[in-house]
């Protein structure tokens, strides 16, 4: 009979063992994301390896599916220990040849993706220089060249993503689930069922809100290139992939910050909330250069609180959400308490750090935080308010519809990775959630030019889960305290009743302890389905 001295005796073990790796794997990966060395490439695969070798200990993974079917009887903190334990070693029961083939499929296409250039007639571009092509360029040409080129990527990982994706699945089909889409989720600790009734909740209510912000983005756009709306392509949207809102409203948040520097702004804004950020930035890659990624990240370095963000700063609207995004999730990292268990020192769920993360980057579209907080001009702003509530509904609804493209994608992609069919599968689903059609005669691997796809296969549910959770939040704060920033309270709040927490409980049942009720999508639906109506009966 196994005891609860003995899996106590096993959950340190395995952390003595664990610990240095993660730390040593921590540094090592923010040097390569702020460097691109590609040097680094070998380190990374020998901690993942191994990582990877403490998982693969067959008494090891017997010992843990044992207790996990006794946790019930040992104590709140070891019962939680040994599911968390479950689901990574669940996660990682490939064997060494499987595993060394799958890391060394996940590092050659990370490189790719991080190494990608784009050229358009001789000339190299950036990621900001495509965004700032499709966001203010009128010639339709270059547009069009610009677009498809920052497709070609996916031409290149294609295939790799289809093999990575086959070795996956062998892995979870060993485990008795039916792809490696259904492993992670259930790893996760979120239920199919879950996931689809939520989507599905939530899909149902916005269909008319996301039309009638559609139909005003595209007349704008339609007006803006001199074209009728039926001949809106992909290249006339703001990004590659329609993610955010085109700037077709009349709000130029940017113009408000200009001149301004958000990081001071986002250092005092977490410090109205009594939250020290100031440290983490004093670690952190802030500034633009061309010798880092380009994506914009949060790294827990070890588990001791050594937390930073790459982010690449400009006095932009744009950069100002991306800081408070990023801090966001390095304040929750940070003040997990210390005196928690390792394995515990952990966010509750990726979706609870991003609905802490997307609460704060939405608040560069709230006036009073504009006035009171950045001192952007009072006048410009009240302005501007009516256009940036569109800008703000627009961007929440499109960002969500573009995650079910992805969560839809990924479901159809784990369950068939050859399939003839995924080029035609990605363009259906964007029509059917965007409302874009695919242009005439293309038939390439787009859905292989989103890096998510490889750096963070199965994630973007955590997204739209967060996206939700952030207002499901803002209504608790404002319950609570009045407000969602300048009161210390805040801070409290999300400190004592959120953050020091960790991975204590699952996620569904600190949200529910923490905010008084369970994860209420009827908060979001309220919310968009009011303001729309406010917006446009005004």
């Amino acid at each position: 009979m196994l005891t609860q001295n003995q899996v106590q005796v096993f959950i340190e073990q395995f952390s003595l063992n664990i610990e240095p790796i993660w730390e040593q794997l921590g540094i090592v990966q923010w040097n390569q994301i702020t460097t691109q060395d590609p040097g680094l490439k070998k380190s990374i695969l020998e901690l993942k390896q191994a990582e990877h070798h403490l998982y693969e200990d067959p008494a090891s993974w017997e010992f843990i599916q044992n207790a996990y079917t006794r946790r019930d009887g040992f104590n709140l903190d070891i019962q939680r220990q040994i599911e968390i334990l479950y689901n990574m070693f669940a996660l990682n029961q490939s064997t060494s040849e499987e595993h060394a083939v799958i890391s060394r499929l996940e590092i050659e296409i990370k490189s790719l993706y991080m190494k990608r250039k784009v050229d358009v007639k001789g000339e190299a571009l950036s990621e900001d220089d495509i965004l700032n092509v499709l966001r203010h360029s009128l010639d339709d040409r270059k547009r069009q060249a610009v677009w498809t080129e920052s497709k070609h990527i996916g031409i290149v990982t294609a295939e790799s993503l289809r093999e990575l994706a086959h070795a996956r699945n062998a892995v979870a089909r060993r485990l008795g689930f039916s792809n490696h889409y259904h492993l992670a989720v259930s790893c996760q600790e979120i239920s199919m069922d879950f996931l689809n009734k939520f989507l599905s909740e939530i899909e149902d209510s916005i269909q008319d809100p996301f039309r009638k912000i559609k139909e005003i983005v595209d007349n704008r756009l339609a007006g803006k290139f001199g074209i009728s709306k039926e001949d809106l392509s992909p290249w006339h949207y703001a990004d590659p992939f329609f993610q955010h809102a085109p700037p077709v409203f009349d709000s130029n948040v940017d113009s408000l910050f200009g001149g301004k520097d958000v990081v001071n702004i986002s250092v005092e804004h977490y410090n109205k909330i009594n939250i020290n950020v100031v440290d983490i930035l004093n670690k952190s890659d802030i500034h633009s250069n061309k010798s880092k990624s380009r994506y914009n990240a949060t790294a827990r370095i070890d588990r001791k609180g050594d937390v930073r963000i790459l982010v690449h700063m400009s006095d932009t609207a744009r950069s100002m959400s991306t800081i408070m995004h990023e801090l966001g999730h390095a304040a929750y990292n940070k003040n997990i308490s210390n005196s928690l268990p390792l394995l515990l020192r952990r966010t509750a769920h990726h979706n609870v750090s991003e609905g802490i993360a997307i609460l704060m980057g939405r608040l560069i579209y709230s006036p009073d935080w504009l006035i009171h907080h950045a001192k952007c001009d009072a006048d410009a702003v009240k302005r501007k308010a009516h256009e940036m509530l569109l800008e703000h509904m627009a961007d929440l609804l499109i960002f969500f519809r573009w995650s079910q493209v992805m969560i839809k994608f990924k479901q159809a992609f784990y369950a068939d990775p050859s399939s003839s069919d995924l080029n035609s599968l990605w363009w259906d689903l964007v029509e059917k959630y965007q409302g874009i059609r695919k242009p005439a005669g293309r038939d390439a691997p787009d859905w292989a030019a989103k890096y998510h796809m490889a750096l963070a296969p199965i994630y973007y549910q955590n997204f739209a889960i967060g996206d939700v959770l952030a207002t499901h939040l803002e209504a608790w704060l404002e319950r609570e305290t009045g407000a969602v920033f300048g009161q210390p309270e805040i801070g409290t709040l999300l400190k004592t009743r959120l953050f020091a927490h960790g991975a204590r409980y699952p996620w569904e049942q600190l949200i529910e302890t923490a905010t008084g009720e369970g994860l209420n999508a009827q908060h979001y639906i309220d919310r968009v389905v009011s303001t729309i109506k406010k917006a446009l009966d005004s």
